[in-house]
């Protein structure tokens, strides 16, 4: 009966006991921040009993730990985007516009010059009473489009600030200068009509320029 106990005992050791144990080890390394690095292999000879039922169960947890940290990162990004950036057009929008104003002031030296142009679109509220908010977003897209096209650069940051109001951060060197022969540009590149499928819109531009420090002391 002795040898049959230890016989039984190994048995359930080598069978049992050490599969479970190494599930157990790989267990301790599981980071709740990092699931995909862990993987329960089932045992040889288990795939049906309860071991093989405990690491499939265990690999499933797992698996739908995977998918809801990358839910909620998918989520985290997304909001993060909504945060700084307008949804029709795409644009960086006033917050992200504020937040790099006030951090190229903060973090330059005195002799920083920085210009914000704005551009205000006209009759874009009388294309929306008259045409609809469906055709009133397509032209404020192919507005963004236009001023991106001409004034895209590198040390240049184009936002929607409201409705039918855009914005240029320019920084560098002579920004008064570059800013004043932008606004040229965009005032010529309006004078052109939008064309919309069937519609042609006269759209006009009123452009203003301010240039930190000479015009203002602060991103407000």
């Amino acid at each position: 009966s002795a040898l049959l106990a230890l016989v039984l005992l190994y048995v359930f050791n080598r069978l049992l006991t050490r599969p479970l144990v190494r599930m157990v080890y790989a267990l301790t390394d599981f980071d709740p921040n990092s699931p995909q690095s862990i993987h329960l292999d089932v045992p040889p000879t288990h795939e049906k009993d309860e071991l093989g039922l405990w690491a499939r169960s265990v690999n499933r947890l797992l698996a739908a730990i995977r998918e809801n940290l990358s839910r909620r990162a998918e989520a985290e990004t997304r909001a993060s985007w909504l945060e700084h950036f307008d949804t029709l057009t795409g644009l960086a929008n006033r917050t992200l516009l504020l937040a790099n104003t006030t951090h190229a002031i903060a973090s330059a030296g005195p002799e920083l010059q920085l210009a914000i142009l704005i551009v205000d679109i006209r009759e874009f509220r009388d294309v929306n009473a008259q045409f609809g908010t469906e055709l009133g977003d397509e032209v404020l897209c192919e507005v963004a489009h236009r001023l991106n096209y001409i004034g895209a650069g590198g040390s240049s940051l184009l936002a929607r600030l409201a409705e039918d109001a855009f914005a240029f951060l320019m920084t560098g060197a002579e920004v008064r200068e570059r800013a004043e022969s932008l606004s040229k540009k965009l005032q010529l590149a309006f004078e052109a009509p939008l064309m919309l499928g069937t519609n042609k819109l006269a759209l006009g531009v009123d452009i203003g320029i301010a240039v930190y420090p000479d015009d203002a002391d602060n991103a407000d």
